[in-house]
């Protein structure tokens, strides 16, 4: 059986249609995956059978004198033009203790040049890391960011695939804090005051939109779900607060 990926062309709007692989080698959730990747192609404006044509290709021989832009390099150029210059500067260390920490330890993958990561590589980086899944997820999305900010600069291809969106999402969960060696499993609570008090200290090392979103969910107590899908005349202040 084969796997494929029906579409319309970006630019005359035809139907066409390309192949993403055979079962069994490819398994559902990984076709899932290859589809989705496929999607944010088109709705970018790329051709998604062009693409897979492209990546197909041979690789161009790299003059031997040419610098190459690693994932160190990559990591670094994200940590010096995006984190320090836009995250508070508590969220900024951490930050760059988090991506300095995965580089140190996994020197293969800093030191490889940045185009020529593969899926494969990607995975087993958040896969080794999953007992941890919230440090996971964050790694996943820096990772991400730093990817897509590459290609947005030139530093990369635009043939290049950004493979963090899309990778393990929806499998990096947290199995709740271990008490006496087990888990104890996802645990819905009211926070005390204490801690209500320590999340509003905590607000400006926020980035602005969770930032926002955590305010709103403060003041109305509505479900985390709701609140992206309040308009302006949904909130009113009141006597008694928001």
């Amino acid at each position: 059986m084969t796997w494929t990926y029906r579409y319309k062309q970006p630019v005359t709007g035809l139907m066409k249609q390309t192949r993403i692989g055979t079962y069994p080698g490819m398994r559902p959730s990984e076709a899932a995956e290859a589809v989705e990747r496929l999607r944010i192609l088109r709705a970018d404006g790329v051709d998604p059978k062009a693409f897979q044509r492209q990546q197909r290709k041979p690789a161009a021989a790299v003059p031997a004198d040419a610098e190459v832009f690693t994932v160190r390099k990559l990591v670094q150029d994200y940590i010096t033009n995006h984190i320090e210059q836009e995250r508070q500067e508590a969220g900024a260390i951490a930050a760059r203790r988090a991506l300095e920490r995965l580089l140190d330890e996994e020197p293969a993958f800093a030191d490889a040049p940045a185009a020529a990561v593969t899926r494969s590589t990607c995975f087993d980086l958040l896969d080794a890391r999953k007992a941890t899944p919230t440090a996971a997820q964050k790694l996943r999305s820096m990772l991400g960011a730093a990817w897509s900010r590459a290609l947005d600069v030139g530093r990369l291809d635009q043939d290049v695939p950004n493979w963090w969106p899309t990778l393990m999402k929806g499998k990096l969960k947290s199995k709740g804090k271990i008490v006496g060696g087990e888990h104890q499993g996802q645990k819905r609570r009211v926070l005390r005051d204490d801690e209500v008090g320590e999340l509003l200290a905590w607000l400006p090392n926020m980035h602005e939109l969770g930032r926002d979103a955590t305010q709103i969910y403060l003041w109305t107590c509505a479900r985390g779900v709701e609140i992206p899908a309040m308009h302006p005349e949904h909130i009113t202040e009141e006597k008694d607060g928001w």
